[in-house]
């Protein structure tokens, strides 16, 4: 059996290929600029001003308000975590948002495992103060604490 090539195939595949490079190499270009966009150190320092502001508005709220901080403990503990943050605008590449960082089955079981284990941290911690009959407001203090020690790359896969 013999295949004949012609001309047009062949300059088709020619140019999707390099059209393919090209969109690679611009999205490489935009990731890179956006992970220095992100990584400068006024957006990081507004970013963490934001997340400062918002913990101490729910802070505040516990203080004053003890069914909120009750509420606030629970969805802390239980609902905080969710899913990481992607950019899917380089498909077939799909990225964490905040990093540029490629999702592999590497980065994903880091995520799971990461996750499943503050989950379980979280969870240990509430219903033993709860027994405890710890208020409300201490308990969230306390699950924050755990959030602050939850390792940085897994906190930019959330993007928090």
């Amino acid at each position: 059996m013999r295949i004949e090539a012609n001309q047009k195939t062949g300059d088709s595949f020619y140019n999707s290929v390099r059209n393919r490079d090209a969109r690679t190499m611009q999205s490489a270009e935009f990731s890179s600029f956006l992970g220095q966009a992100l990584f400068s150190k006024s957006a990081l320092a507004d970013r963490n001003v934001e997340l400062a502001r918002a913990r101490n508005d729910i802070l505040s709220l516990a203080r004053t308000d003890p069914h909120a901080a009750s509420k606030f403990a629970h969805d802390y503990t239980y609902n905080s975590l969710g899913s990481p943050l992607l950019d899917l605008s380089d498909r077939p590449n799909i990225r964490y948002s905040l990093t540029g960082e490629l999702v592999t089955s590497k980065t994903q079981a880091y995520f799971q495992q990461i996750s499943q284990a503050i989950q379980r941290q979280c969870d240990t911690l509430y219903r033993q103060e709860i027994s405890k009959g710890t208020p409300a407001m201490e308990i969230l203090e306390k699950i924050f604490g755990i959030h602050d020690s939850m390792p940085l790359r897994f906190r930019e896969m959330l993007n928090i």
